[in-house]
């Protein structure tokens, strides 16, 4: 009979293949079979726990991830009041024993971190020794997919992240940035709650670090690559489905974060109103394609006069690479938004027929250099070398057009192709062709 229905009883889960073999896996029999056994006898249990060396122990306890909640409510309930995770000292302690019980009693593990790690100081924090930091991520990772956990898993993640010493790119601080993505297709937190979780960084004392961990997660938001990989329950109940929103929702969500870095930009600390502006341009240009295509565009024009002008932390070239993604974007989303990419292209040919000053930063700043067009020898050049050269000449012809402040930015690394445009002979003045342009 197993033989000739191999198809369905593999679909179900009865029957797996392994190579050439096929294993009958009976998980419903098998775990009411257990609860049946252990039924009254949670103390046996207990001493069977203590009883068994280290890898007899591991086996057990990832035996008992597959049983229902409810049959080891009792040992559960010694385990987290008076055994070996009583409090957060011994659950450090015994680490493996937490994480491997997560799965199991997802509310008694994630009571126990929180209150655990909010009592600590960020010293404390980064002297957690690495091999249990580690555990204590994954377990967290147990219990940031479960609805009821959720909100309280990434609140223990942010304290981690604070004092991050893991350079693993599934570290504390990329999966608390990772939550803040909005279509993440695992996470059960809704909308609201990973805002507020974003703005417990900024709350009203916050630090420079809890900024630049805020605007850094805020651009996570904006990045559909954010999500690396998939994870899988550990416990007898899968994770939980994440909420239902509308785009229309998200869209929204995606806009108040957006808001949330112009008022960073505002910010007394220069660093992080740089961090806050060079995020929300790349930011803007993500949302332009993705989400709102004509809101999107109405604050790239917004900010345009400000940026030539310099009145905000965010950098020409910069700016330029968020209108080309944005121009490449819309190119491919034609025609429903042809209004929208014309808009985007006037940007463009707004900067790279602007002043002297903008064009310099415009093309000097950036590695691109656009398409192949004949020079003035009727070679072909590339178009970007092209417009060096000219204003070179046109600064060669008139020194004045070079003003003090964008020469200092011409010996900055802000000026990626400064060597293409002129030699920096530091010995002698501007006046007396200090600069060989």
């Amino acid at each position: 009979d197993v033989l000739s229905n191999i198809n369905p009883l593999t679909r179900s889960g009865f029957v797996r293949r392994v190579g050439n073999y096929l294993e009958v896996v009976p998980p419903v029999l098998a775990n009411r079979a257990a609860t049946l056994c252990l039924a009254g006898r949670e103390r046996e249990l207990t001493d069977l726990l203590s009883a068994l060396p280290a890898s007899g122990r591991d086996r057990l306890l990832r035996r008992i991830q597959q049983l229902p909640g409810d049959t080891l409510r009792s040992f559960l309930a010694e385990l987290f009041q008076r055994g070996p995770l009583r409090d957060f000292a011994n659950a450090l302690v015994n680490i493996q024993l937490l994480r491997l019980l997560a799965p199991v009693a997802p509310n008694e593990a994630v009571t126990l971190i929180e209150g655990g790690l909010s009592v600590m100081s960020v010293h404390q924090r980064l002297q957690l020794d690495p091999s249990v930091r580690r555990d204590l991520v994954w377990t967290i990772e147990e219990l940031l997919f479960r609805f009821r956990t959720s909100a309280c898993a990434l609140r223990c993640l942010r304290l981690l992240a604070e004092a991050e010493t893991e350079h693993y790119s599934n570290n504390a601080t990329h999966i608390f940035e990772e939550c803040l993505y909005p279509l993440h297709p695992q996470l059960p937190l809704t909308l609201h709650d990973r805002l507020a979780a974003l703005r417990e960084l900024l709350s009203e004392n916050a630090t420079k670090q809890h900024k630049m961990m805020a605007i850094k997660a805020a651009g996570s938001a904006f990045n559909s690559n954010q999500v690396s990989y998939f994870r899988r329950s550990d416990g007898p109940v899968p994770f939980d489905a994440v909420p239902t929103v509308t785009y229309s929702e998200v869209y929204e969500y995606l806009q108040t974060i957006l808001a949330e870095l112009r008022q960073l930009m505002q910010d007394p600390d220069e660093e992080v109103r740089t961090k806050a502006g060079e995020t929300l341009v790349q930011a803007l240009g993500e949302f332009t394609i993705r989400a709102r295509a004509a809101a999107g565009v109405q604050m790239l024009e917004e900010i345009s006069p400000q940026i030539t002008a310099r009145a905000i932390p965010i950098r020409l070239e910069d700016y330029v690479d968020a209108l080309h993604l944005a121009q490449r974007g819309l190119t491919a989303q034609r025609p429903h938004v042809d209004k929208e990419l014309a808009r985007v292209s006037q940007l463009i040919d707004a900067i790279e027929t602007g002043n002297v000053d903008t064009r310099v930063r415009r093309w000097v700043g950036t590695w691109d250099y656009g398409e192949q067009e004949p020079d003035e020898n009727g070679e072909l050049a590339y178009h970007g070398e092209v417009e060096i050269r000219k204003l070179a000449q046109a600064a060669a012809a008139d020194r004045s057009a070079i003003s003090e402040d964008l020469l200092q930015w011409l010996k900055s690394k802000d000026a990626k192709r400064a060597s293409e445009f002129f030699i920096d002979r530091k010995s002698t003045r501007l006046n007396s062709s200090h600069a060989n342009i």
